[in-house]
């Protein structure tokens, strides 16, 4: 099963940008260790779509600390130099506050109608 915790502090702000059919996708990165002093954090890009991306675009910042659910996925794209990449990231269900280090409001927000056209709750990644 594919499916991982990760725990860690936004690297930089989270960008927050729309598909030519509007589905909302944001991006961040996160630093993870095992707390040591001397070892060198994993750099973890993660990515959301829907309106846990608006979410986390409002609510998040940078040195923000986060616990991400979701699933790897590993993505293929062409290089400069024309050759083949690869670049591995954590495509999130869920993202939440470290509650170990901070404190939050919770602020429900308001949601769409279920069953409204163009509802967003659910997403389908849009690659």
């Amino acid at each position: 099963m594919n499916h991982m915790t990760m725990i860690g502090n936004l690297a930089k702000e989270p960008e927050l940008r729309y598909t030519n059919d509007s589905l909302p996708i944001c991006s961040f990165s996160i630093g993870v260790s095992d707390g040591k002093k001397s070892d060198e954090p994993l750099w973890m890009d993660v990515t959301c779509f829907g309106e846990l991306a608006e979410n986390c675009a409002a609510s998040l910042s940078k040195g923000s600390r986060v616990v991400v659910i979701g699933r790897f996925r590993r993505r293929k794209y062409e290089k400069k130099d024309g050759t083949t990449g690869y670049s591995t990231e954590l495509v999130a269900e869920d993202v939440a506050a470290n509650l170990r280090f901070a404190t939050v409001t919770i602020d429900k927000g308001s949601r769409a109608p279920k069953g409204n056209a163009g509802s967003q709750n659910d997403p389908e990644e849009p690659f």
